[in-house]
């Protein structure tokens, strides 16, 4: 685990590299401002917003404080403050998060999905409920005033602001990075398009993918346990099933071979974890449940809500016993060859080189003398 500082500056390197504007606020790494652009094809789309970040001296293990500097009209944002009333950052934030999975994922939810049950902004939240239709007119109406704004202040501080050198200017906000999350998600596909576009993306982060048929809703993965845990070296096959309101509904998740976790079932692999099985979003995707949310459960387990009671009382009761069984279910139970992985065989090409090398040599040596 590195240190508090440490991660915030790897943190912050990367949601400057993912093309987003920031502007620093002293030489620490601790305040600053990041350009924020509504999601594509919503209400907020166009809308450019300045959004102030503090991270704590506990970041990553305390959440990030966020606020909109210029005005949004929405439910959950206090149009005053710009305060942000965001279960995921305010209450169940983990150190698995990052400052990209805010402004990608998080950020984006909330403007496509206001909760107007536990509002910040009440005028907003009633007239959400009351007359949807004004409602967007004035998210509408408010996104490009306060957006006209904040490109103007953004020229004058430009225009006062030294010029960064070649190779370290901070770019624009909503990058190819954010399209790819972002965009597709907000346009509300089908749920049988967005079953194959999620696929597709798995596929195209290096995961090894099998079909169970010809349909894209059952299927396994190949999962690999974090780098620097207990867990390390450990290859699990996964089982995904994917309901026919996916993304709307939320994927099953199983452990094929055995993993030793309080939050895993150890016969039948089911896995107990909020965010696939409570608090799903539709702007949640398949790379976001294997680089994030399974990474996060083996690092992070919840001995209080065990599907493995053993595991979780042996965990309170003794951690350093707990964490050598763990690595002997990995060493037992989760080898490349029991998740159904085997050594790629040599390809036709290599075997048709190899014959043609060896008939090479033949042929130099020549045949015996009789």
């Amino acid at each position: 685990m590195s240190s508090p500082s440490k991660r915030r500056e790897m943190d912050l390197m990367k949601l400057m590299m993912s093309d987003y504007k920031v502007e620093m606020v002293n030489d620490g790494m601790q305040e600053f401002f990041v350009e924020f652009k509504g999601p594509a094809e919503s209400i907020y789309q166009g809308g450019v917003w300045k959004v102030r970040v503090e991270l704590p001296d506990a970041y990553p293990y305390k959440s990030p404080s966020i606020g909109f500097i210029n005005k949004i009209y929405h439910p959950n944002v206090d149009e005053m403050s710009g305060s942000v009333c965001l279960d995921v950052i305010n209450q169940t934030w983990s150190p698995m998060f990052d400052l990209v999975n805010v402004f990608e994922v998080f950020l984006p939810q909330l403007l496509l999905y206001p909760n107007p049950s536990d509002p910040l902004n009440g005028e907003a939240a009633a007239l959400m409920m009351r007359d949807r239709p004004v409602y967007e007119q004035k998210g509408k109406g408010e996104g490009r005033t306060t957006t006209r704004t904040h490109r103007q202040s953004l020229q004058a501080a430009q225009s006062l602001s030294p010029s960064y050198p070649q190779g370290e200017e901070l770019r624009g906000g909503g990058g190819p990075s954010a399209a790819v999350l972002v965009s597709p998600l907000s346009k509300m596909s089908s749920p049988s398009k967005r079953r194959e576009m999620d696929l597709m993306k798995l596929m195209m982060s290096d995961y090894k993918v099998e079909m169970v048929n010809d349909g894209m809703q059952e299927f396994f993965v190949e999962f690999k346990g974090p780098a620097e845990s207990i867990y390390q070296g450990g290859v699990w096959k996964v089982r995904v099933e994917l309901p026919d309101a996916y993304p709307y509904k939320s994927p099953s998740i199983g452990f094929i071979n055995k993993i030793y976790h309080p939050n895993v079932d150890e016969m039948s692999g089911s896995v107990c974890l909020d965010v696939i099985n409570q608090t799903w979003s539709p702007m949640f995707d398949l790379v976001n449940v294997f680089e994030v949310f399974l990474p996060q459960l083996l690092l992070y387990p919840n001995p209080s809500d065990p599907l493995n009671g053993e595991a979780a009382a042996l965990m309170m009761r003794d951690r350093p016993v707990y964490e050598q069984k763990v690595k002997e279910y990995c060493e037992k139970y989760a080898k490349p060859e029991d998740a159904g992985i085997t050594p790629e065989d040599k390809s036709s090409d290599e075997e048709l080189s190899e014959e043609e090398d060896d008939s090479g040599d033949e042929a130099i040596l020549g045949n015996p003398d009789p």
